[in-house]
C-alpha cells in the first residue's frame, strides 16, 4: 500500500519460474567464510559474559580485515541487545569509554533522541563488567574467560533480607525467589532451585532477616553457572468471588483489592542477572585480578537495592517494594 495516496499495487499471487539445468548453477558462495552470525539470547537480558566477548571479537576481527566490511547488528526493537554490543564493540576495539559509547549508539540508531538507548539495568550491569573486564591485562582477561568457558559454579551459602516491607509481611501474596540460567541454546531459561520466600519472611518484625543453613533450605545451594538470574515472582492468594459483597465498606475494600492484585498482575516478576565470578573479583580483589586460583573457602557478598532491578512489565514497579535491598553470600569456587 502507498501510504500517502492509500492506493493499492496488486501484485500476482503465482508467478510462473522458468526452469534451471542444475549444472549451470555456479554457487558463488562455497568459497566464502559465514557472513551470518545467529548468536542471540532472550529479549530483555544481557547476554552470558563469555558470548557478550565472543561475539564483540567477531566483530572486531571482521571488520580489521578489510576496510568495506561492514558489521549490522539486530534484535527484535534494535535497541537493547544490540545495543549492548554495539556499545561493548566500541568500549573494546574503538577504545572508547562507556560513556561516550552510550552516547554515540543513542544519537547514531535513534533520529530522535526519544530514549537513553540502553536502559535495563541487568544490560547495564553486564556493560560495567566489560568496563571492569578490559582494565586488566590480556593474560588476565585470558585466565578469566578460562574460568567462564569452563563447567563454572559457584555456592550460595546463605541470604539477608532488609527491610522487608509490608507487601512482602502480607497474606495476600506469595513471593518465590527463583534462581535460573540459560539453557543450552539460550532459547529459554533453566531453574536451579526455588524459595518461597513468603514463608519465612511475613511473620517476621526484624529489620532485617537472614535466611542461612539454620533454616529449612538446603544450604549451602550449588548453582552451575557464572551467569545467574535472580527472579521474584509474586503469585495473588486471594480469591477475588470472596469480596462480593452488598454493603458498601465490604465492596470499598473489594474495590481496593482488586486495584492492589491488578498491580500484583501488570508487575509479578521483578529480576536482576550477574556474572558470578566477576562479583566475586570485584569484592575481594577490586581491580587486581589474582594470579592465581580462588580458594574455594573465599566467602563474598552482592547486595542488590530494590530500585536495581529490572522488570519486563511496564510501568516499572508501580506501587510494588517487597523490601529495601537483599543480600547474597556466596562462596567461591575455584577455576
Amino acid at each position: 500500500c502507498n501510504r500517502r495516496s492509500a492506493s493499492r499495487i496488486e501484485v500476482p499471487k503465482h508467478r510462473e519460474m522458468l526452469s534451471l539445468n542444475p549444472k549451470l548453477v555456479i554457487n558463488t558462495l562455497d568459497n566464502l567464510e559465514p557472513i551470518f552470525l545467529r548468536k542471540g539470547w532472550l529479549d530483555h537480558f544481557p547476554p552470558p559474559f563469555d558470548l557478550l566477548q565472543d561475539v564483540v571479537d567477531d566483530m572486531g576481527h571482521f571488520l580489521a580485515k578489510n576496510n568495506n566490511h561492514v558489521c549490522v547488528l539486530h534484535c527484535k526493537m534494535g535497541k537493547g541487545r544490540s545495543g549492548t554490543i554495539c556499545v561493548a564493540y566500541l568500549m573494546k576495539f574503538r577504545n572508547i569509554s562507556f560513556e561516550d559509547s552510550m552516547e554515540m549508539f543513542t544519537k547514531g540508531r535513534f533520529k530522535r533522541i526519544v530514549t537513553q538507548g540502553v536502559t535495563i539495568k541487568s544490560q547495564l550491569r553486564y556493560l560495567k563488567y566489560h568496563k571492569y573486564f578490559l582494565s586488566f591485562d590480556s593474560n588476565s582477561q585470558s585466565l578469566l574467560m578460562n574460568g567462564l568457558k569452563a563447567n563454572y559454579s559457584c555456592v550460595l551459602s546463605s541470604l539477608i533480607v532488609n527491610s522487608p516491607t509490608n507487601l512482602l509481611l502480607s497474606s495476600h501474596v506469595t513471593c518465590w525467589l527463583s534462581f535460573k540460567r540459560y539453557n543450552s541454546t539460550r532459547t529459554a531459561l533453566t531453574t536451579l532451585y526455588k524459595i518461597n520466600l513468603t514463608t519465612h519472611v511475613k511473620n517476621e518484625t526484624k529489620e532485617e532477616y537472614v535466611i542461612t543453613n539454620q533454616d529449612i533450605f538446603d544450604f549451602p545451594i550449588s548453582l552451575k553457572t557464572a551467569d545467574l538470574m535472580i527472579e521474584f515472582e509474586l503469585k495473588s492468594n486471594d480469591n477475588h468471588s470472596n469480596y462480593r459483597s452488598t454493603t458498601r465498606d465490604n465492596l470499598n475494600h473489594a474495590n481496593k483489592i482488586s486495584r492492589f492484585m491488578k498491580k500484583i498482575k501488570e508487575s509479578k516478576i521483578v529480576y536482576t542477572w550477574i556474572n558470578v565470578l566477576l562479583e566475586s573479583l570485584k569484592y575481594n580483589f577490586g581491580l587486581e585480578l589474582p594470579q592465581h586460583p580462588i580458594s574455594a573457602d573465599d566467602k563474598f557478598k552482592v547486595t542488590f537495592n530494590w530500585n536495581e532491578l529490572d522488570t519486563v512489565m511496564m510501568p516499572k514497579k508501580t506501587g510494588l517494594k517487597l523490601f529495601e535491598s537483599i543480600e547474597l553470600v556466596f562462596e567461591q569456587s575455584s577455576f
